[in-house]
């Protein structure tokens, strides 16, 4: 083999290996777009508590392993605490999805709202309201039926808003 055809096989053998790398970078740039849109990296859990409408964000890390809650107190629970009033929560689903890396839901779950979570403007029933009223909502909310917690809630609605026509 002379020496111009060792170089000229060289330099093809190199060619061939820098193309083999191109379209490996290629490959893999194509399969990490499509994993950003479809490979759950957070899954986001709300929760609600039945009882006094306070709301619990929970996000993972479903790779990194973190884990954070957030959890933003309603006025009726600042209130109770307040007043030392004693109650247990009951933390119920209100969603649960599945999120990409570029932020795609990819899976997503409702559920049905407890009815003080409907009472949005409790901070002014919760003013307004007396220690003795509050007792009887939070007693309501916790274990009266879905159809009485209804009332309580239509109730404090009508007390801030005034009654619906």
């Amino acid at each position: 083999m002379t020496e111009r055809n060792a170089i000229t096989e060289f330099a093809a053998a190199h060619v061939r290996r820098r193309r083999v790398a191109v379209w490996l970078v290629v490959l893999l740039a194509i399969g990490a777009a499509i994993a950003a849109f479809t490979v759950d990296v957070r899954h986001v859990i709300t929760r609600v508590d039945a009882v006094t409408g306070s709301v619990e964000k929970e996000t993972k890390g479903r790779f990194t392993g973190s884990k954070k809650v957030v959890k933003e107190s309603s006025a009726l629970e600042a209130r109770l605490r307040q007043a030392g009033i004693v109650w247990k929560a009951d933390w119920r689903l209100l969603s649960d999805c599945s999120e990409t890396a570029v932020g795609y839901v990819t899976s997503r779950a409702c559920a049905t709202a407890p009815e003080v979570f409907r009472l949005r403007a409790m901070k002014e029933f919760v003013e307004q309201a007396s220690d003795a009223e509050i007792r009887a909502f939070v007693g309501v909310m916790d274990k009266g039926s879905e159809e009485e917690q209804r009332a309580a809630v239509k109730l404090a609605g009508e007390r801030v808003f005034g009654k619906e026509e």
